[in-house]
């Protein structure tokens, strides 16, 4: 493994852990990007191990390949620009985003998978389902009807179908590892995709298998309880967050109520007017608990998303869908 990460950053292949190969090591991650939100995990170890995220980056495979990217991104944009606009053709639009998905992750040999309109919520774009082997994709992001489709509307289809698939890919390297190992197979994952999994095992000391140990560990091994736990946590700070919102912005509407009610108090009625201070002040008092109870509620949540998007699976995925969406951008 050394060796291969000596070859890759044009070192000698010596396999020991040299001023020359700490100094290109330290070149290496200078020149390349990291995601701030990703933390400490992203980079080596100050004894030149790499972690798995940084294999992806110095090793790509699959859909992490640039040109894998670059072309669904080109094929993806031809696809929508055939999208007559002014006619309903929901059914097109969607099996034709499905075709030019599937056509990347063939590339990446992954089996494809289907693509289907479902309700997700406020909070979800999209979600790969293993045991389905389905992209739901909500219907508020994809761009069903008969209008025309923004560049921002685009951007965020690219971002989230790579972010999607690249969950796809890292399910079926999970089952392909499991047979290179002889272990217990997935549970609840696509009998198609298992089977092809098992076709192709991956042996477990390979560059691609270690990768894709980081992410068997998360999804299906010993770190699959405290990933749990990580959305455990941010499912119920999201539903904090809702709920202080929702009492703040009720008691805010009865505070303008109060105000809008004052102007039409006689003046010379202080019994009402009076009555009316009371009430507004009692709002007020009851509103400064909730502020800063929703403003901890905030902080919580932050922090669980940052756990979440610190899980092996989701800093890969993030990151291929952002850097294709960055191709869609003409980002670097």
């Amino acid at each position: 493994m050394f060796r291969a990460i000596q070859t890759k950053l044009g070192l000698p292949a010596t396999g020991v852990a040299d001023a020359a190969t700490l100094g290109g090591i330290a070149r290496w991650q200078a020149q390349h990007r990291m995601d701030p939100i990703e933390g400490q995990s992203e980079a080596f170890a100050r004894n030149g191990i790499a972690s798995p995220n940084v294999l992806q980056h110095l090793f790509p495979t699959g859909l992490a390949r640039p040109e894998v990217a670059q072309a669904f991104v080109r094929d993806l944009k031809k696809e929508v620009a055939r999208w007559p606009v002014g006619q309903h053709q929901d059914v097109m639009r969607l099996q034709g985003a499905e075709r030019v998905l599937n056509e990347a992750l063939q590339r990446a040999g992954v089996p494809g998978v289907r693509l289907v309109i479902g309700e997700l919520g406020d909070t979800t774009n999209a979600q790969f389902d293993r045991e389905r082997w389905v992209i739901v994709i909500d219907d508020d992001l994809f761009p069903l009807g008969k209008g025309a489709v923004s560049q921002e509307v685009l951007g965020n289809l690219i971002q989230t179908l790579y972010h999607e698939a690249r969950h796809a890919e890292q399910n079926f390297a999970s089952a392909r590892l499991a047979a290179g190992r002889k272990q217990a197979l997935p549970q609840k994952m696509s009998p198609q995709a298992l089977k092809a999994a098992i076709a192709k095992p991956l042996p477990a000391a390979s560059i691609e298998g270690i990768k894709a140990a980081a992410i068997y560990d998360s999804v299906l091994g010993k770190s699959a309880r405290s990933r749990e736990q990580v959305y455990a946590n941010l499912d119920e700070s999201s539903a904090d967050v809702d709920r202080l919102s929702d009492a703040i912005r009720h008691l805010v509407k009865q505070q303008t109520d109060l105000e809008i009610a004052s102007y039409y108090i006689p003046a010379q009625d202080q019994k009402a007017l009076q009555a009316n201070e009371i009430l507004y002040a009692k709002v007020t008092k009851q509103l400064l608990p909730l502020r800063a109870a929703y403003q901890a509620a905030l902080n919580t949540n932050s922090n669980a998303y940052r756990q979440y998007r610190m899980l092996p699976e989701e800093a890969d995925a993030w990151r291929q869908g952002e850097k294709a969406k960055r191709i869609f951008e003409g980002k670097r």
